[in-house]
């Protein structure tokens, strides 16, 4: 298992698992790698079997939790070396793992099928306990704002779909449920809070799927055209979201691993004025390579946010900003009144008027006084 932590848009720790129960930290010098690191910077030892899962803190620096087979899930302040705070609760292996944005608390989805919510800084058990998805290969697990969380799974038919939990009523089950596909992979999400769109991508397949997620209202999961090639892919990273190019109102970018190459893929949303900056698409983002508090202050109860950048590029106007549209140019010249829908009753009344002026216009004769008569001798026998 290998976790990396990125500052100033460079790894400058990377964090390895082996079959020992050590986790390794080796911190990347400054002006990068230059030679093979072969000594890490500092060991970790606290599990007893195999670490499987390692998650670095949103927010704060120098902290990270792990996960073993023997069931243990550990706090660490990487600044020292120290084991903080040891979690209880599990009674299987963990399959996944996840931090809230703010950094509060995280989640877990282990083998026994459930998920268990965690303020580590609170208490050292669950505060929340409830089922996730019923499939035995297990599934994968983010945050979509700090209290609500989707899940990744499949049923017992590897029917694999998305679900929506609220972690402050975790017992009561998914808010909702939205069937995919049947496929025996893992779908591995990605979420892109600026736009609420997950991507979720799996070993061996050639398709990317997207979602927006609506977390306040119904349908809650909502269609985006999917990415889609003839290559499949070993694994999907999405990069930063300062690498986007929003002159061109892409919203995100990923790299494909495939056998023959590594691949980008760029996600765009298509505008009819795309010279002016989207200020609806691309609001602030969160710088996540800047820290916004120690370790030290984590763990004695500080919280804070992660600054917040501007996408704009200098000199570009906003799209809210922009003048309005003039109307487009009907189609043919000279206007056409729209034709007006009449009632049956207007219709009744309008044909009968017409027959009334008809006759009164022209006093036709009748048929029988046209033909001729008969002689009154010829009525004697």
């Amino acid at each position: 298992m290998v976790a990396q932590c990125v500052c100033d848009s460079v790894v400058v720790l990377w964090g390895v698992a082996g079959d020992d129960g050590k986790v390794k930290i080796f911190r990347v010098p400054d002006g990068g790698l230059t030679d093979i690191i072969k000594t890490p910077t500092i060991v970790l030892q606290g599990h007893y079997e195999k670490v499987n899962i390692i998650q670095y803190h949103p927010t704060a620096q120098n902290v990270i939790a792990t996960a073993g087979f023997d069931l243990a899930l550990i706090l660490w302040d990487v600044s020292t070396g120290e084991e903080k705070i040891r979690l209880q609760g599990h009674e299987e292996q963990v399959f996944a793992m996840a931090w809230s944005p703010d950094g509060r608390r995280f989640v877990t989805y282990s083998r026994d099928k459930k998920l268990r919510v965690f303020e580590p800084r609170r208490q050292t058990s669950p505060i929340q306990e409830g089922l996730g998805p019923e499939g035995s290969r297990g599934g994968r697990i983010l945050f979509v704002s700090n209290t609500m969380l989707l899940v990744s799974g499949s049923d017992k038919q590897s029917n694999r779909h998305l679900s929506l939990y609220n972690t402050d009523e975790l017992a009561a089950g998914p808010i909702t449920v939205r069937n995919i596909d049947t496929a025996p992979s893992i779908l591995v999400p990605h979420f892109d809070p600026d736009t609420n769109v997950v991507f979720l991508s799996a070993k061996g397949e050639n398709i990317i799927f997207a979602f927006e997620v609506c977390v306040d209202e119904a349908p809650y999961f909502l269609d985006i055209s999917p990415f889609s090639t003839t290559m499949p892919q070993q694994a999907v990273a999405f990069l930063p979201k300062l690498v986007c190019n929003v002159r061109e109102v892409e919203y995100a970018r990923a790299l494909r691993l495939t056998k023959a190459a590594i691949e980008p893929v760029e996600f765009k949303v298509p505008r009819s004025r795309p010279q002016y900056f989207q200020d609806d698409i691309f609001p602030d983002t969160r710088v996540f390579c800047e820290p916004a508090l120690s370790s030290s202050e984590w763990f004695s109860g500080k919280n804070s946010e992660c600054r917040k950048v501007s996408l704009k590029p200098e000199g570009m106007k906003t799209l809210s900003e922009a003048p309005k549209e003039a109307p487009a140019a009907k189609k043919y010249g000279t206007p056409v009144d729209e034709p007006k829908f009449k009632t049956d009753q207007e219709k009744k009344e309008e044909l009968m008027s017409a027959m009334v002026g008809r006759m009164a216009e022209k006093e036709d004769p009748l048929p029988q006084d046209e033909m001729e008569g008969v002689d009154e001798d010829e009525w004697d026998d």
